[in-house]
């Protein structure tokens, strides 16, 4: 024989147990999973901060002058904007501290190549006294522990064909 009342307090305990439990998850989640991802968040950022650093020290040593650094539009942004004797040339900075990602060259993908675009074509009409003419470089900067880091600088890329 089913007494309803005493289904309903297992009913009402039931739910009561199943909500604690979600909070107290929430509040793990909240507690430990997000301080990862904050920490690996930052950690990624001053990486490639000191990466953006590093190749602009590279780069001014090679004559380039820096026009704009973290260029930032609706589109996305550029990591540095130089100028090379008359060249405009915008920078896409990738450091890495190992190949567990891949190589960072492929990080250029269709997307990040119709974003550093659209960001350009945002900065030149800025600049109207900066010509419409203009590059991509990419400086791969790998930096293992215990070696100086190794820089890979890929000048004016054509990477038209991401269009198609």
């Amino acid at each position: 024989m089913f007494c309803p009342i005493f289904g309903i307090v297992c009913l009402f305990y039931l739910k009561i147990s199943f909500h604690s439990l979600l909070k107290n998850l929430r509040h793990q989640v909240q507690r430990g999973y997000t301080t990862i991802v904050n920490a690996e968040n930052n950690y990624r950022k001053k990486l490639g901060a000191w990466g953006e650093t590093f190749a602009l020290d590279y780069l001014s040593a090679k004559g380039y002058q820096l026009l704009e650094k973290n260029f930032h539009t609706r589109y996305g942004e550029i990591d540095l904007i130089m100028r090379v004797v008359d060249q405009l040339v915008a920078v896409e900075v990738k450091t890495r501290k190992s190949m567990e990602y891949g190589i960072a060259e492929n990080c250029i993908t269709r997307k990040k190549y119709q974003a550093i675009q659209a960001t350009m074509s945002v900065y030149l009409e800025k600049h109207d006294e900066l010509g419409p003419d203009w590059q991509v470089d990419v400086l791969v900067i790998e930096t293992i522990a215990t070696k100086a880091p190794k820089i890979i600088h890929y000048e004016n890329l054509y990477l038209d064909y991401l269009n198609d």
